[in-house]
Parts: structure tokens; C-alpha cells; sequence
């Protein structure tokens, strides 16, 4: 796959990860403003401001590959699909405290201490168990680690395919030329056409 795909496709996942932080983020925002926020015991809303954070920071290191991006003139290179790949990877470990904390206050409100405790931690697993450990499992399994290619396999492999471009390029030239060449050419007349 060329690079220029391989960072569209990792500046999508980015764009579709930021929006579901985006949403939960107005989400958090909101939380302190709701009339029940203030019935919240102290902890809890501590707890609201440290998963806000946890949102802030995941939305920042989303935002910003994109806007690396635009500051590097749009350049499609390894290194930049390595930045990208790398900020996703980390984002998602804050996102899913975030929602931990979050789910913490929620059942803590509703059931107790022990219920919130459940929810927080229960979905605060799922969350590290689905975004890391499940593919490092699958790659123990497989017997080979999935990575992304570095951005030196990627410039050597983008270098590869530009050499083989020219290389076609002027084999085809070539053959054009020599095509153009014999058509050019008179042909001899036979000096004794009976013989």
C-alpha cells in the first residue's frame, strides 16, 4: 500500500476517534452545569474535573496529527503515519479512564460505592482489554507481530516503486524511439531485381 493511502486511512481513524471524544467531551462540559452537581459528594466532583482532564488530553493528542499535517504542507511520508499512528494508540488509554471515572460517578450516584466501583472498573477494562490487549494476543497468536512499517521501510519502499516507475518509463520511451526509428528509415531498392 502507498503512503499517501496508508495516511489517509490512519488521518480517518483519527477524525472518527475525535469525534466520539468530541461528543463525550460536551458531555463532560455539560456535567457541571446540571443541578444534581452540586448534590455530588466532594470526591465526585473532583473525580468529574480529573476525567475532563483525561477528555482534554484525548482530544489533544487527536487533534493533533491533523494539524501537523496542515503545518507540513499535507506531506504523506512514513514518519508522519508512525506520529499518527502512535498519538491514536496513546489517546486511547486517557479516553478509557475517562469513561472509568465517569462511569464511576454515575453509579456511585445511582447504587453505592460498590456499584460504581463495578462500572468504572468493568467498563475501564473492557476498554484497555479491547484496544490493547486482545491485539497483543493476536499477535502472540499468529506468531508474528503486527507493526506499521517505519518511515525508513516506507521511504525505501516508496523509492522502490518511484525507480521501478522510471525504469518503465523509459523502457516504454525506448520502445516508442526505436518504433519511431524504423519508420523513418527509407528502404533500399534492390539493385538487380531478376537476381
Amino acid at each position: 500500500m502507498e503512503i499517501a493511502k496508508l495516511v489517509k486511512t490512519a488521518l480517518e481513524e483519527a477524525r472518527m476517534l475525535l469525534l466520539g471524544a468530541q461528543i463525550l467531551l460536551g458531555f463532560e462540559f455539560r456535567w457541571v452545569f446540571r443541578n444534581g452537581f452540586t448534590a455530588l459528594p466532594v470526591h465526585a466532583r473532583y473525580l468529574s474535573g480529573v476525567a475532563l482532564l483525561l477528555m482534554i488530553i484525548t482530544v489533544a493528542l487527536l487533534i493533533a496529527p491533523e494539524t501537523y499535517h496542515h503545518f507540513e504542507y499535507n506531506a504523506d511520508t512514513g514518519r508522519f503515519h508512525q506520529l499518527i499512528s502512535r498519538m491514536a494508540g496513546c489517546s486511547l488509554l486517557p479516553f478509557a479512564l475517562s469513561l472509568g471515572v465517569s462511569l464511576f460517578i454515575i453509579g456511585e450516584a445511582i447504587g453505592g460505592p460498590l456499584v460504581g466501583t463495578t462500572a468504572g472498573c468493568f467498563f475501564l477494562s473492557l476498554g484497555l482489554g479491547c484496544w490493547y490487549a486482545l491485539p497483543y494476543l493476536r499477535s502472540r497468536q499468529t506468531g508474528h507481530k503486527e507493526r506499521a512499517m517505519t518511515a525508513r521501510e516506507l521511504s525505501m519502499q516508496q523509492e522502490t516503486s518511484l525507480e521501478q516507475r522510471i525504469t518503465q518509463m523509459l523502457t516504454e520511451g525506448r520502445r516508442i524511439a526505436r518504433r519511431a526509428s524504423f519508420a523513418r528509415l527509407p528502404t533500399r531498392k534492390r539493385a538487380n531485381p531478376g537476381v
